[in-house]
């Protein structure tokens, strides 16, 4: 009797919280390189960077039946906790992605001071007035990693 009916009434709390849909992010098996946290965790997507990466892949010559290996350029992804990243940026002083050591764009710096607007600052001002925008009133004031960049 009472067993059955709790259980019963825990299924129907379960299935219809996960009936949202997850974040895309929550598949992502890898962790932060900066936090060590599991990205599928974070409360926002992942911070994403990309570097060249070459490799070789099968050619097809003239003739069908035949292949050639042609170096190919593929980009690599990096996945981050951006305001981990932001914040590693910031203190070491060094725009450069920390796992390759390949300096930052010029636009790499702009996405990520967009993404923390609206991941982070926003999200915050949301919930909390004390953050820099509310204080200053001009989003503007918060491109921390645009305006270091030159």
């Amino acid at each position: 009797g009472k067993t059955k009916k709790s259980h019963t009434t825990m299924s129907i709390a379960s299935s219809s919280t996960s009936s949202s849909p997850s974040p895309w992010w929550s598949s992502i098996p890898e962790e932060c390189p900066i936090t060590l946290e599991p990205l599928r965790d974070l409360p926002y997507p992942p911070f994403i960077l990309t570097a060249p990466q070459e490799t070789k892949k099968p050619h097809a010559t003239s003739s069908s039946s035949s292949f050639s290996w042609k170096n190919h350029q593929v980009k690599k992804i990096y996945y981050f906790d951006g305001l981990a990243l932001a914040t590693y940026i910031v203190s070491q002083g060094n725009f450069s992605n920390p796992l390759t050591r390949e300096p930052l764009s010029n636009d790499d710096c702009l996405r990520l001071d967009d993404y923390l607007l609206e991941h982070i600052y926003l999200r915050h001002h949301n919930t909390n007035n004390n953050t820099l925008s509310s204080k200053t009133g001009r989003a503007s004031d918060n491109k921390i990693i645009s305006s270091g960049h030159s």
